[in-house]
């Protein structure tokens, strides 16, 4: 990381590297406590990935995709994205992210700053290539207590 007082630069490959529901997430900025700065992550989504259904209770979810096609779910409307694309999920509706696609995907994730410390919380640190298989029982207790509920399993991609 490059940095200058408050200000920095993170190369492409910098940041905090995460396994995190089956994905790999890079955590650029983790979103500052006072809830001034956002949480902004890369996210790289395996083919047919799928998220558990989930709801929000106190931020909204944005995406910006940068490679590959995403379907996303959300409030009973599916909405595809591919690079370039911005989507939108407002907090209170259930959502779900998936890759139909037989290639990976790659986004930035950028929400209120609570939602970076949940990844952090529920992630584990990305050594090698294959990520470790999801507890789905761990990722609704932490997300939980960052309010964040879990209400479905993972549609089939």
């Amino acid at each position: 990381m490059q940095s200058t007082g408050s200000a920095y630069v993170l190369k492409q490959a910098e940041g905090e590297a995460l396994w995190f529901a089956g994905a790999r997430v890079t955590v650029k900025a983790p979103g500052a406590a006072d809830g001034c700065s956002p949480s902004v992550l890369e996210q790289v989504v395996p083919p047919s990935y799928a998220t558990p259904v989930h709801v929000h209770r106190h931020e909204d979810e944005t995406w910006y995709v940068l490679e590959g096609q995403v379907e996303f779910q959300c409030g009973g409307a599916t909405l595809t994205a591919g690079p370039g694309d911005f989507v939108f999920a407002p907090r209170g509706v259930p959502h779900v992210l998936i890759n139909r696609s037989a290639t990976p995907a790659r986004m930035l994730i950028i929400t209120p700053p609570g939602f970076g410390r949940f990844v952090q919380a529920a992630g584990e640190p990305a050594a090698g290539a294959v990520p470790p298989a999801p507890d789905p029982a761990r990722l609704a207790a932490v997300a939980a207590q960052h309010e964040i509920d879990i209400v479905g399993p993972p549609p089939v991609p």
